[in-house]
């Protein structure tokens, strides 16, 4: 597996993968208003695949040859916007070792960030306690789109 930025000629790939996968666990759970703001704001903008080409956002995958299998998506250098890893790769460390090479990236790009937040669905919580994150409030809904804020505190690598 190598992990690496997702190219622009990948892009289509990834948020085929991020769709199939939301769909699978993610969408069962929401209200139909939260499945069409995700969709909207995230498969069909524009804006977004814009981003993620000039690097506003900096999407990142796990590659099995020329295969993505996870992606993990940052906003704001330490707020993890998205992170999707393939059914059949659940449970087999995809999802840590992406979080563990954006980690070392942000400690030696940016040495004043201390923590890096999510905005977890209900589905992905336990992914991030696993990694470390703790809640720090309550789930919550905006636009359907059901979330429990967390945080990892980053300062133990230091």
């Amino acid at each position: 597996m190598i992990i690496r930025k997702v190219r622009e000629n990948e892009l289509n790939q990834a948020l085929d993968l991020v769709y199939r996968v939301f769909m699978e666990f993610e969408a069962p759970d929401y209200p139909a208003e939260g499945v069409e703001s995700f969709v909207n704001d995230i498969i069909k903008n524009e804006g977004f695949k814009e981003g993620c080409i000039t690097g506003k956002f900096k999407m990142y995958g796990a590659f099995e040859e020329d295969t993505i299998i996870g992606i993990m998506t940052m906003r704001k250098e330490s707020h993890v916007m998205l992170a999707f890893i393939d059914a059949e790769q659940h449970k087999r460390g995809v999802g840590r070792r992406l979080f563990e090479y954006i980690l070392k990236e942000i400690v030696s790009e940016n040495p004043a960030i201390t923590d890096i937040t999510v905005n977890s669905s209900p589905y992905a919580v336990g992914f991030y306690k696993k990694l470390g994150f703790i809640e720090k409030d309550i789930l919550q809904e905006k636009h359907g789109i059901r979330f429990v804020p967390m945080s990892y505190h980053i300062t133990a690598l230091r």
